[in-house]
């Protein structure tokens, strides 16, 4: 959620771009502008950009596991799996455990 401590014109940020930017680098929340009294862009510091990026290339892999999870539950009883799936799986779900750990969602 936006704090509304945190948004500005954007004639305020081209008057003042490096009070923005100190100000980004310190609190690491974004930033609404708006133009016209209409919220037209979020600003965020570099480094909270990443670890967001790097929380959404997490999210998508981990909700087709869920969909996969789901669909084998609601299935009820089926053929036994290969042995080539259940290493490709265990593979994926390493992958996330230690995706998550890194990015301190998962302790």
């Amino acid at each position: 959620m936006l704090d509304t401590h945190q948004i500005y014109s954007l004639s305020d940020f081209v008057r003042n771009p490096k009070l923005h930017v100190a100000r980004l680098k310190e609190t690491r929340t974004p930033e609404v502008l708006t133009v016209n009294g209409r919220a037209e862009v979020v600003l965020l510091d570099t480094e909270t950009y990443e670890e967001l990026v790097a929380r959404l290339s997490f999210v998508e892999p981990a909700a087709a596991v869920r969909a996969i999870v789901r669909t084998a539950e609601s299935a009820g009883p089926r053929e036994e799996v290969s042995e080539a799936e259940m290493e490709r799986s265990n593979a994926v779900m390493q992958e996330l455990v230690e995706e998550t750990e890194r990015l301190g969602l998962y302790k």
